[in-house]
């Protein structure tokens, strides 16, 4: 596993700025699955840390479209980050 030597590793630990919810709208495209929603009162600040989303990185045309955990990253969706089956 490849680990920069400017990596900061952060032990695993439930973050306190987030909770989870199922959500219960009908009208939102996600309802019946689960959401992270912020914790605290005051929001977050644009660009804050919230937690590491960990999972499989591939170049953005190889991800794999069935995945409801995919987060793309660059202008054109050049990588992707799936939690599927890893993560």
């Amino acid at each position: 596993k490849y680990i920069s030597k400017n990596s900061k590793l952060r032990a695993f630990r439930p973050s306190k700025k987030v909770y989870i919810k199922k959500i219960t709208d009908p009208n939102h495209p996600a309802f019946g699955e689960y959401g992270l929603f912020c914790a605290l009162p005051e929001g977050l600040p644009p660009g804050a840390w919230i937690l590491d989303y960990v999972g499989k990185v591939t170049l953005g045309e190889k991800q794999d479209k069935s995945s409801d955990y995919v987060s793309d990253f660059g202008e054109k969706s050049e990588l992707a980050c799936d939690a599927n089956t890893y993560g």
